[in-house]
């Protein structure tokens, strides 16, 4: 319940900073993790349509970018030029308020639901690896937990996919195989869990045993006080008295000469 509760943010913050804290993911409900990847990817979507709004008519106005656009519109689509040429002719004509308006609708929702299954797709891959990795481990793990431990893993890689994208636009800053790096910090996100939670159930399995033995060292105490104790006090009692009678024969003999 106490997760359950966990400020958005604070969630943020554990998934990246805190392998710890993803044992207690593993043990929430699927829907606690999807409305988390779903907010984490709402944030992403409203930055994007913001970026693409304000550059929209940066690229309406660029004739050689537009002339990109409507080689891929007719080679990839199949529309024809006269229909691509009065598309572009109506968004140029289009008043730049509604335009504006206009533009930040399609991108928001295009990348919300665009990045939204493409994380949860992205969280299956994720999990696979996890649970081959919890079973050369020898943790028994089921899916579930393993699959929202893959939501949280992505946590870091949406965010810097995040800042990368916002550079993009601004600068046309670039890096190759951005995608690998994307997928690779998921992968040892989970991993790092995976193990750690191993950790974790071999030191709980220690504190169990220790506890086990301090009982079984205190009951073998207690019954060692009184049963034990005892027949040996007896056993002295008998010895003196065995001792005694063996004394007291020579003593008769000598009163009978």
């Amino acid at each position: 319940m106490e997760n359950k509760k966990m400020p958005f943010f604070k969630r943020i913050k554990n998934a990246v900073t805190n392998f710890d804290g993803y044992s207690d993911f593993a043990i929430e409900k699927l829907s606690v993790a999807i409305k988390y990847i779903a907010k984490l990817t709402l944030i992403f979507a409203i930055i994007m349509a913001i970026l693409f709004t304000y550059k929209f008519p940066e690229f309406i106005n660029n004739e050689e970018q537009m002339q990109i656009v409507t080689n891929q519109l007719r080679d990839v689509v199949g529309l024809d030029e006269r229909t691509i040429q009065d598309s572009v002719q109506i968004i140029k004509d289009t008043n730049s308020t509604t335009l504006s308006v206009y533009a930040f609708i399609y991108s928001f929702v295009y990348s919300f639901f665009g990045n939204f299954i493409y994380s949860l797709m992205a969280a299956l891959i994720v999990s696979i690896i996890g649970l081959i990795i919890s079973r050369l481990a020898r943790i028994r793990l089921k899916y579930k937990p393993i699959y929202i431990m893959s939501i949280y893993a992505l946590t870091l890689s949406i965010i810097l996919n995040c800042i990368y994208a916002v550079a993009n636009v601004l600068t046309g800053f670039t890096i190759s195989y951005f995608g690998i790096v994307y997928d690779v910090l998921a992968y040892i996100y989970i991993v790092t869990a995976i193990l750690m939670i191993k950790s974790d159930f071999i030191e709980q399995q220690q504190e169990l045993i220790k506890i086990f033995e301090e009982q079984r060292r205190v009951k073998q105490e207690h019954s060692g006080e009184e049963p034990v104790d005892e027949p040996k006090e007896d056993k002295k009692e008998k010895k003196k008295e065995e001792k005694e009678p063996t004394g007291e024969e020579p003593l008769g003999e000598t009163n009978s000469e």
